[in-house]
């Protein structure tokens, strides 16, 4: 497996696992008409932004094997400013469901680390939907600390989203 920074010819990909992953992850959670709306051209588009922005605060990266992309991970700075002492955060994670429980993601969240804390940052924080089987992941497989659930809106509806934090990035890196 490989990670790389993600490149404009990677929104395609990005786009479409982004949309794939959402339908499987978040299929009986996620209310089914909200995950039938999600289109990947509209993904595209967000994508597109990201990726073509100069000094975008956004770092999009990609895992690939034998030259094809299965997932990516998006970080940058902690959004809010309600958690002293975290400064990064991983804004989204997702691999095609083909490629989730083989390792992949570890090494993303590893990666992404790395970049942060090239980046001058010291600690991450991430959010995840309370229901999202993928939570256990950043509870057990990463050891992550629960740090507040709050309520999120998504079409229309909504849900309890909980944040895992690291205080230390090395944490995270070389997992």
């Amino acid at each position: 497996m490989n990670i790389r920074l993600a490149q404009f010819k990677d929104v395609q990909v990005i786009a479409d696992i982004h949309v794939a992953s959402w339908k499987t992850t978040y299929k009986g959670i996620v209310s089914e008409e909200y995950l039938d709306s999600l289109k990947v051209e509209d993904r595209q588009e967000m994508w597109k932004r990201v990726l073509s922005t100069e000094n975008h605060p956004t770092t999009v990266l990609v895992i690939e094997e034998d030259d094809k992309v299965f997932g990516f991970a998006a970080v940058g700075k902690e959004r809010t400013g309600n958690f002293p002492g975290i400064d990064g955060e991983l804004f989204a994670i997702y691999l095609y469901e083909n490629a989730q429980r083989k390792g992949g993601g570890k090494q993303l969240v590893g990666k992404a680390a790395e970049v942060l804390k090239d980046n001058g940052c010291q600690a991450l924080v991430v959010w995840v939907l309370d229901d999202n089987p993928a939570k256990r992941f950043y509870e057990e497989a990463l050891n992550g600390e629960f740090l507040v659930s709050e309520d999120i809106e998504i079409g229309g509806q909504s849900y309890k989203e909980a944040a895992y934090g690291w205080y230390s990035l090395d944490q995270l890196i070389s997992r």
